[in-house]
């Protein structure tokens, strides 16, 4: 019985597995139209959208029916879409790319270069962070494991254990809740129970994130696991809510079958035997509408089980006989279980040779079966039952021992309760009473801690609680309907009510419309010739209003027109002088007189402090006014950086935010550009470490003064400074004057100049 259940949870564990990895490649299971695919290619444009159509493309042919025919085209479109991804740093198109190349070199059975790539998808989800997309290609891993062959339940295992490790860091729950599922399920089949049920427990903090029928599955193996470690209640109390997510979700696939079948299970292990057959029939009813015939065998065999435990051999003798008859014999050969039922039942009937017909079959399958299997524990159970019936002393003390040792490795109190019974009927055969009475004790002690009072109490608490809840569905419904039912019969007769009374509305709106209709056939005539006359004053302000509106709209398009002509002008401008620079610095290329040289690059940085100006009027939003704060913070940094001054200069500014206008912005920025430059060049010799102070501020009310200072070496003492006639010293004398303002140059601990203007050509402060 426990090999049975252990089978059909078995086809659960594939079912999810299957699931999951049909989720993982969500994104390529279609089959698209190939044809539109391509049309839809080559209008593409470069981008993410391009490389998706690439990845169906792909994904088309490595899914095809015979795909390694078509393994060529499947790589061309899977290294395009790679490739692209690449070039447009998109790190899933990158990961996606991968997965289709693993696909395509699994389907040409290169299980190396299948695994390198799945491994490289995984790394590049890792690094960028995709921690659910990393999970997926990790299940990946594990089918393609399967496909080239794999069966080592422990490294499935590893697989979903990194999987789920990499969900838990995103926010997928239900991939989470999935992988925590199927780690239990692995762990149930490998009868590793405490541990299975550590992970079945953590996927059910996450049961809110799933569908029913998703939490049908995971009741399901909750009972199971419950089960099979001897908690019967609890057992009991998951499978019954499978049942009613499997009624909730109107189930009638093979899932819901295995969940019959299941509780069913756990009513024989409470030994209610008449309960234990009502599921089966109708885990039975759903295996035959779904046409599985393994199943359906397996089902008549567990039924036969409980007709043998609650004493109707017989029947149970006759409903084998007819199993026997119905199915062929190779579909009978992979099942030993008809054998098994024959020999426990003509065990019980002590119709020992009829049993021995079935035992020879049943000792060569054990040989063949898993030494440590469910279903080596169940033929070793009916074995040793048959010799120490049989009192073949020294077969069945062979068969115990082995029975004994594989219900403690799995934990499984039931069978060992069964195993200390038997042992107790060797003893008692072989006269060793005092043995036979402690095994019989030690089997009682078991069985009253699975089968106490308590737990009977409880279990007919959650049956009741089961039914109690279905009736109140069913009478929930009922009430529903009766009340619709009632509503219904109140809104017919409100209808009829509210006909009536509109019928004496209808009348008597009748009679008020023909009142109405005289007194308003004089207001009508009136009201039209006063109509026509607001008609024809509402045309009037309408053309009126069409004229103006037409008049804004060609001025709003002037006005656009004009401020894109003034940004092109500004842009065209800069340009230009962009231009001049690099004409400029080529030509300073090919000079090799020093004087030439830096004659150039002078005026390099005056065409700079005046690009300066046009560039920033063209990036801002006001086409006349330039930010004189921000413009001197950039030429600064310009100088700064064309003379390489690094840490030994250090630049200080006290700008006041204003704005000037381009024919007042021009000149300060030269004057500023000449008199940094002189600083920079001459003020500190060898290097010195020194500082430039820049501040243009209020004087006072109606005036600005623009002051920049070093501390330098300063002006040699023989030179008088209002005559130098350098051409620097020339401009700045009239670039100032084009301000309106004054120059003052001094040299006290360093060198000042000075520019004062008034406040009229401030345009605006900020």
């Amino acid at each position: 019985m426990i090999g049975k259940r252990k089978k059909y949870l078995y086809a659960w564990l594939i079912l999810l597995t299957c699931f999951l990895l049909l989720l993982s490649f969500k994104s390529f299971a279609q089959a698209p139209d190939v044809n539109a695919l391509k049309v839809r290619l080559q209008k593409s444009k470069p981008d993410s959208a391009r490389t998706t159509i690439l990845l169906q493309l792909s994904n088309y042919y490595n899914n095809l029916p015979q795909p390694l025919a078509h393994v060529t085209k499947a790589l061309v479109y899977a290294s395009a879409a790679e490739k692209l991804s690449i070039s447009l740093t998109d790190h899933v198109g990158i990961g996606n790319s991968y997965l289709a190349f693993a696909k395509a070199w699994r389907n040409r059975k290169d299980s190396i270069r299948a695994k390198e790539y799945l491994l490289r998808a995984k790394n590049v989800f890792v690094e960028n962070r995709h921690f659910k997309a990393a999970g997926e290609a990790v299940l990946n891993m594990e089918e393609f494991y399967q496909y080239f062959g794999g069966s080592d339940l422990n490294i499935r295992i590893a697989y979903y254990q990194e999987a789920l490790v990499l969900f838990r860091a995103s926010p997928a729950r239900d991939r989470e809740e999935a992988t925590l599922k199927v780690l239990g399920d692995f762990y149930y089949v490998k009868a590793d129970y405490p541990q299975s049920l550590s992970y079945l427990k953590q996927a059910l903090t996450l049961v809110k994130h799933v569908k029913i029928l998703d939490k049908e599955s995971l009741y399901d193996l909750l009972g199971s696991v419950y089960t099979a470690l001897g908690s019967l209640d609890k057992g009991l109390e998951y499978g019954l809510l499978a049942i009613k997510m499997t009624e909730q979700g109107k189930d009638t696939t093979m899932q819901a079958c295995a969940v019959y079948n299941r509780v069913g299970i756990t009513f024989y292990s409470m030994k209610q035997y008449d309960r234990a057959r009502i599921f089966y029939g109708k885990a039975l009813n759903i295996a035959l509408k779904n046409k599985d015939v393994l199943t359906q065998l397996d089902l008549n065999i567990n039924i036969a089980s409980a007709l043998i435990t609650s004493g109707r051999n017989n029947e149970c003798i006759a409903l084998l006989k007819r199993v026997e008859k119905k199915y062929p014999p190779e579909i009978l050969s992979q099942n030993m279980g008809l054998y098994y039922a024959m020999l426990k039942c003509y065990t019980k009937l002590k119709r020992f040779d009829d049993a021995k017909s079935y035992l020879s079959r049943v000792d060569v399958f054990s040989q063949n079966t898993d030494q440590n299997s469910n279903n080596q524990l169940q033929i070793q159970g009916i074995l040793t039952d048959y010799y120490v019936a049989t009192l073949q002393d020294k077969p069945a003390r062979k068969h115990l021992v082995f029975f004994k040792k594989i219900a403690l490795a799995h934990h499984n109190p039931v069978a060992l309760a069964n195993a200390y019974r038997l042992e107790s009927r060797l003893d008692s055969a072989e006269n060793n009473y005092v043995a036979a009475f402690k095994n019989y004790e030690i089997a009682c002690v078991i069985k009253d801690s699975l089968y106490n009072v308590r737990k009977t109490k409880q279990i007919a608490l959650l049956e009741m609680l089961f039914e109690t809840e279905r009736k109140d569905q069913q009478l929930a419904v009922k009430d529903y309907r009766i009340k619709l039912l009632n509503s219904q019969a109140n809104l017919q007769q409100l209808n009829l009510k509210q006909e009536k009374t509109t019928q004496k509305l209808v009348i008597g709106g009748a009679l008020l419309l023909l009142i109405l209709l005289g007194l308003s056939y004089n207001s009508f005539r009136v009201k039209q010739r006063i109509n026509r006359q607001l008609l024809s004053q509402s045309r009037e302000i309408e053309n009126k209003n069409e004229s103006l509106t037409e008049l804004v709209s060609q001025k709003d398009n002037l006005l656009a027109d004009k401020e894109w002509l003034m940004k092109e002008i500004h842009h065209r401008v800069k340009n230009n002088l962009q231009i001049v620079i690099s004409l400029l610095s080529t030509q300073s290329s090919y000079l090799d007189n020093d004087i030439a040289f830096n004659a150039i690059r002078e005026s390099q940085h005056r065409m700079q402090s005046i690009s300066l100006i046009h560039q920033k009027l063209y990036q801002s939003e006001n086409l006349a006014l330039v930010e004189v704060c921000a413009y001197i913070s950039d030429l600064v940094a310009y100088l700064r950086d064309s003379f390489d001054t690094g840490s030994h200069i250090a630049f200080e500014m006290d700008i006041v935010h204003a704005q000037l206008d381009v024919t007042h912005a021009v000149p300060l920025g030269l004057i500023l550009n000449e008199a940094i430059t002189n600083s920079i060049k001459y003020a500190f010799p060898d290097h010195r470490i020194g500082k430039i102070s820049i501040s243009l501020k209020h004087k006072d009310e109606n005036s600005f003064e623009l002051i920049i200072k070093d501390n330098g070496i300063g002006m040699p003492e023989a030179v008088e400074i209002g005559k130098r006639k350098s051409l620097g010293m020339s401009l700045m004398r009239g670039l100032s004057k084009q301000l309106g303002g004054q120059l003052s140059i001094e040299s006290n601990n360093g060198t000042i100049l000075s520019v004062e203007f008034k406040n009229e050509v401030i345009v605006k402060v900020i």
